[in-house]
Parts: C-alpha cells; structure tokens; sequence
C-alpha cells in the first residue's frame, strides 16, 4: 500500500470497506483489480458517489498515440516528439497532438461520468479534483466541459501547505508577545510591529482567511474586524484568559466568523 493510500486511509476519507473494493488487488483479472484511471470502463461501482479525487492525468505513454496515427494517416506520418513539452505539446505533427489531447478528454470524460454525474435525473453537485501541475489540462477540461469560471477552482498544494505551516508558527509567536496582555484588545503592531500587521494585510485573501480565523481560534486569540475613519481595515487582537472566558465565548465568537 503506498504512503498516500495509508495515510488518506488512516485520516478517515475512505473507509476500511472502501479499501478493500476500491484499493486491494484479489487477483489479475479486470473485475477484480484495484480501480485506477484505466480501470473504471464499463463499472458502476462509484456511480453513488458526487465526488472523485484523480490522482493524476490519464495520459497513456507517446508510442500509445503513435500507433494510433499510423493507424490513421499511414506510416508516412512524422511521429517525433518536440524538444520542449513543458506545456502539454508532445507531437511536431499537429494531427498527432490534436489527437493526444482528445484522447485524454475521453478518458476524463468516461472516468467523471462514473459518478453520480450519470444520472441524468442529479439535482446536486459532483465535485471532481485532479491533482496534477499541468495546469493546461484544467483549461481544456473548463473549455470541453463549457464550464463558467465560477465553477474552477485552483489551488498551488505545495505553496498553501507552506502558508498552513507558516500561520501556525505565527500564531504561536503572537501567543507569546501577548502572554502578559491577557484579555486587551491589541493592534497587529502593537503585538508583533509593521511586520505582524503586513502578514496579515497580505494573507488576508479569501482561500487563506478561514484557516488563520480557525488558528486564532485554536490558540484562544479572539480577532475584531474594525473599519477606521479614512474606510481603511484593521483588526484588533485579544488573547482569552481560560479563568475569564470559556471555550463557549471562542467557541461562539468565531462560530459568526467562520
């Protein structure tokens, strides 16, 4: 079992049974083999299900596309691969790139609509994420799909990960500046200087919002959103004395936050 498996496993977001089906190889046989993007043609087993994690983009290896080229436009055809693919573009012939490319869309088509997408009676929404740094392939997805940009969601894991463990480090920081200032309202520079409050100003976005909320809350730190006369933002911080508050306060006070 991979580390990813084990540990998606371990955190709850599938379940014993659901790796047993989905995950465990019984023997070689196409019923019974572990489901992966090129195993899910002709099954009904996710269509109960409004949401998929890919793991990857179903791109198969370039002889793959090559032998259908040849199939199709004689062997005459230049199947070479260009010296810079950084961008999705594989093949010099552009009969051979348009047919890689759709290739793939089919296969992301055939493997989204195993979900509860299939039917065509759904009233609810099917959220599908793809891992991936081919951001082209979102692009061509969005434009296949002709889905409206309110609909795409895209998020740099490895740069939000930093972020995550960066706002934690930094809530600690100001837990102890404001140790011996229990239960005062502070300003970001009165606790932490220019720097204290620029963090703020520049993670203050709306995918990052939430989880700092949810670490001030963590670390007891009750956050007031204040608005100065010039209509310019600020906030004020107090860190919670547990004999003077009870987790019910934070608890409530960033419950109308959150």
């Amino acid at each position: 079992m991979s580390t990813l498996l084990t540990e998606v496993h371990t955190e709850g977001v599938i379940t014993d049974e659901q790796l047993k089906q989905f995950f465990t190889i019984k023997q070689k046989s196409d019923d019974d083999m572990r489901k992966h993007l090129f195993n899910v043609v002709g099954n009904n087993d996710f269509s109960s299900f409004n949401a998929m994690a890919l793991f990857g983009v179903p791109i198969r290896p370039p002889r793959h596309y090559r032998e259908i080229a040849v199939a199709m436009y004689g062997v005459d055809i230049d199947i070479s691969l260009n010296e810079n693919r950084n961008k999705g573009n594989w093949f010099t012939d552009e009969r051979i790139q348009k047919l890689y490319i759709e290739d793939v869309l089919a296969n992301l088509s055939q493997i989204i609509h195993r979900t509860s997408l299939r039917n065509v009676n759904l009233t609810e929404e099917v959220d599908i994420v793809m891992y991936s740094k081919r951001t082209e392939w979102l692009t061509l997805m969005q434009k296949e799909f002709r889905l409206p940009d309110e609909r795409i969601n895209m998020h740099q894991l490895h740069n939000e990960l930093r972020f995550k463990k960066a706002c934690s480090k930094k809530m600690i920081e100001m837990v102890k500046l404001m140790v011996g200032k229990k239960n005062i309202k502070l300003t970001a520079k009165e606790i932490g200087g220019k720097a204290l409050y620029q963090w703020f100003r520049d993670n203050w976005k709306e995918n990052r919002k939430q989880f700092i909320l949810s670490e001030l809350k963590n670390h007891n730190i009750l956050l007031f959103e204040r608005t100065s006369k010039v209509g310019r933002q600020y906030w004020l911080f107090m860190l919670v004395d547990q004999d003077a508050f009870t987790d019910h306060v934070v608890s409530e006070h960033y419950r109308k936050l959150l």
